[in-house]
Order: structure tokens, then sequence, then C-alpha cells
């Protein structure tokens, strides 16, 4: 068990070392309607800094709301402090929870947070429960699957942000020929099909280039494909 007794102090902004993101599990988004929050009502969920260098911090949790408070122009932010004794893992598992118990945790921030225990726990099953201490619910089997995430490339991570491509799916297209895969990525960015349709495309697309490999370089880029999805006449389920 991690219970923590937080010292509050105020922090200059330069002393919170930003660029060290060993415990970040967020994923980087603007911060201007935060910044605007944080102004209007103040900072409700002071962040959470480790001690390291005297007068010097690393952030465990919070690094949107330092970032907002930075645009502001703060001189100063309330922080809970942790001493810099603390063990590295407990903060993974302080800066996960800060993230976990309050909002959903998204693929990639799921994928982050499970990668970075890792370096701790080396069985799933030990990943899965340590998960579960820090408030994210990852079976063995997910915990494997959320691993992998990290080596998928810029634009799958992005689909899978954005709720284009399922994770299994994602894992399908990283294995397909790279034409082949960004093709698929364009059809399920722009239609949106629902998982089983995406299913089924993938099907289709793996059986046609296996009937023909050479003739797999124009799947889904010939001149019916491309009309259907330029025709601004079909609705999406259509053209789908």
């Amino acid at each position: 068990e991690i219970r923590m007794r937080f010292n509050f102090r105020n922090v200059s902004p330069d002393q919170i070392d930003a660029e060290d993101e060993r415990f970040r599990i967020s994923t980087p988004e603007p911060v201007d309607d935060l910044a605007e929050a944080i102004r209007r009502i103040g900072l409700l969920y002071p962040p959470i800094l480790c001690e390291a260098d005297p007068d010097r911090y690393v952030i465990v949790g919070g690094f949107k709301r330092i970032g907002a408070c930075r645009r502001l122009g703060w001189n100063t932010i309330e922080a809970r402090i942790i001493p810099g004794n603390m063990p590295a893992c407990d903060c993974l598992h302080i800066a996960i929870a800060d993230n976990a118990f309050y909002r959903p945790l998204n693929l990639i921030e799921q994928s982050a947070a499970v990668l970075k225990l890792a370096a701790f726990y080396n069985r799933d099953a030990e990943l899965s429960r340590a998960a579960a201490i820090s408030g994210m619910t990852v079976s063995p089997e997910l915990a494997a699957k959320l691993k992998q995430v990290s080596m998928l490339s810029a634009e799958l991570r992005k689909s899978i942000l954005s709720g284009a491509i399922s994770l299994n799916i994602a894992l399908v297209i990283d294995a397909m020929a790279s034409p082949l895969a960004e093709r698929l990525m364009m059809v399920f960015d722009q239609l949106r099909p629902t998982l089983n349709q995406q299913k089924q495309m993938v099907e289709w697309v793996k059986d046609l280039a296996r009937r023909d490999p050479a003739a797999s370089s124009d799947l889904l880029a010939d001149q019916a494909c491309r009309k259907i999805l330029a025709d601004d006449e079909l609705d999406r389920p259509r053209k789908i």
C-alpha cells in the first residue's frame, strides 16, 4: 500500500523541471481552455512534485496544470510535495492515480502507464495487479497489448487516440505492408466504420492480398475506391 501525506508549498515555475517526463502519463494537449478555467476558478487540484536537487522539483502529476499556470504568468504555484527519497515506483503509482482517479485514461495513456510500470513489474499478471493499485483496470491480456502501442507509428497512435481505429485492429494493421496499412488508416479515419466493419474490411483486404500479392499495391487505391471516398452524394454508411 502507498499512503502519502503531502507537504503543501508554493513553488516558482523556474524551480520545476518540465523537461523531465519520467512520470508523465497524460497525452500532451493544448492548455488554453485549462488556463482559462484556472484563471476564473483557481487551481483546485495542486500538482504533485518530487524534490530533486535543492530548490528543484520533478513533476509527478499535473503537467497540464503547470503548463496552464505558466501560460497565465504565475510567479508561484501551490504544489503537493513528495520527499526526494520516495522510490520511483511509488512516484509512478501516484502519477497514474493522479490521472486515473479523476477521469478515464485513453488507450495511449494506459499504454504509457503500463509501459512505465513494466520497468518494475516483469509479468503481465503482476502489471495488471500493479495497475489496479493506481486505479486502472487492466487485464493481463490487455497489458500485453498495451506494451506494444509505443512501438506503433505516430499515425496509428493518433488514430487510436481519435477513436478511429481500435487497439486490436491497429496491431493487425501494424503488421501489414506500409502502403496498404496507410490506405486502411486513411479509410478508417475518413469513414469511421464500427469495430465489426473494421474487422471485415481488414480480413477482406488480407484475403485479397494473399490471393494476388502482385495486385495488393492497388488495393483501396483504385479509381473505384477513390471515387466512392470522394463522392459527396453518398452518405457515410453507403460509402462503408
